[in-house]
């Protein structure tokens, strides 16, 4: 059978099965940015999943069992988006973490990520500079159309205030 405009299909009029019962298999939908997902086997209020490398499902249709749903997913193929950057005193405020300008990273810094990808979902997630002034937030899923946006505390460092802020995409910046 092919799946209708929902992604549903139907088996109608079947026979009691064998012992070995059927087998329901379905076929990657062949989208790039997929991959084979969980597959769930529902027969009455019992929902078993699959986590099959075929998305195959054996359905055990004999004695009560008359009915069962079958649901086949795919799920997104993960995408290694990421924000990373340092916290640190700047001196010249050129934007480049010098020694012989005195600058320092600063450690223990909380850098906070929010926004919301592609879906629509919120997104808050914070880190802590670590000994280098660094931060990263991996594993993230694309961003909506307005992005993500970081914000960093202030050390609270006597004489310190806030510098410069520099997004680096690539090699530009």
């Amino acid at each position: 059978r092919t799946t209708d405009v929902n992604g549903q299909f139907t088996f109608a009029d079947l026979t009691e099965a064998s012992a070995d019962g059927y087998s329901v298999a379905a076929t990657f939908s062949g989208k790039s940015e997929n991959e084979n997902g969980k597959d769930y086997l529902i027969i009455g209020v019992n929902r078993t999943e699959s986590d099959t490398a075929n998305s195959t499902v054996k359905v055990d249709l004999t004695g009560a069992n008359k009915s069962a749903t079958v649901d086949f997913t795919e799920k997104l193929k993960p995408v290694n988006y990421e924000v990373s950057g340092r916290v640190f005193l700047d001196t010249l405020q050129d934007g480049e973490l010098e020694a012989a300008e005195l600058d320092k990273a600063l450690e223990n810094i909380t850098v906070t990520l929010t926004g919301k990808d592609k879906f629509g979902r919120a997104v808050s997630l914070t880190r802590t500079t670590d000994i280098n002034g660094q931060y990263t937030f991996a594993d993230l899923t694309e961003a909506n159309k307005d992005g993500y946006s970081v914000t960093a505390t202030q050390s609270r460092l006597v004489n310190h205030l806030d510098g410069k802020d520099y997004l680096v995409v690539g090699t530009s910046r």
